[in-house]
């Protein structure tokens, strides 16, 4: 890898972690585990999503909007905020035929659900609606894609910036990084080590904290965007 490139935004964003809603592969049809009917005319579909409280009002006001628009269908939501979701929920609703309708799906998982036909390849009813895939992020999309077919939509994207603290920068009268992003990761390295301080043998202060790399998501948009890779495509060994 070479570390002094700078991180280009596509590069990065393409080992990014995104997420998005899928259907569930017996979504809407007859056996279907959590669809129901409460009259000829109106379908109530089970949505399932892994957030917090602060994000429920947000989807509560997308279903409002929904459901004006399409009033024979109603959306009932639970939130499951378990760290277990994607490790654990999903997949045991899965085997034994019980997932929701739509559910909230990150993209590390895209490839082994639609792999096991847990979830409903959404190109045809793309195509059919007209959506615009011009409205996301082509790196999003491909995250999203299984054999050249798309099996969810994003909803939102996780990204990473790097902040500054503009008063120490004062205190020290250093130049603030460049605010068009053209610097390395080097410049960072270097920048850093002008805020480093110590005190009787041991430091007291540090330059900068990477602390968000060590979380598994990030880390490989910022092996791919240094030129690196994983593992050979033989999968013989690591690099």
């Amino acid at each position: 890898m070479d570390a002094t490139k700078p991180v280009s935004r596509r590069t990065l964003l393409a080992g990014a972690a995104t997420a998005g809603a899928v259907l569930a592969a017996d979504s809407l049809l007859s056996g279907s585990a959590l669809a129901s009917r409460q009259d000829a005319n109106v379908v109530t579909l089970q949505f399932w999503t892994n957030h917090d409280a602060t994000d429920v009002p947000l989807f509560q006001h997308v279903i409002k909007n929904f459901q004006t628009a399409h009033p024979n269908i109603k959306i009932q939501m639970t939130s499951e905020t378990g760290s277990t979701y994607d490790t654990t929920l999903i997949s045991t609703h899965a085997v034994s035929g019980t997932l929701p309708d739509v559910f909230y799906n990150r993209t590390f998982a895209t490839a082994d659900r639609a792999n096991r036909g847990w979830t409903v390849d959404l190109t045809p009813f793309i195509q059919k609606e007209k959506v615009s895939l011009t409205d996301f992020w082509p790196a999003e999309l491909v995250q999203e894609t299984w054999k050249g077919r798309i099996h969810s939509l994003p909803y939102d994207f996780s990204d990473f910036g790097i902040y500054y603290n503009k008063t120490l920068f004062d205190k020290k009268r250093i130049t603030y990084p460049p605010a068009d992003g053209n610097w390395t990761w080097d410049d960072l390295h270097r920048l850093a080590k002008e805020f480093v301080a110590m005190s009787g043998g041991k430091q007291t202060m540090w330059g900068v904290d990477l602390t968000p790399l060590i979380y598994s998501w990030p880390v490989p948009g910022f092996v791919l965007a240094w030129g690196g890779t994983w593992i050979r495509r033989t999968c013989a060994r690591l690099r």
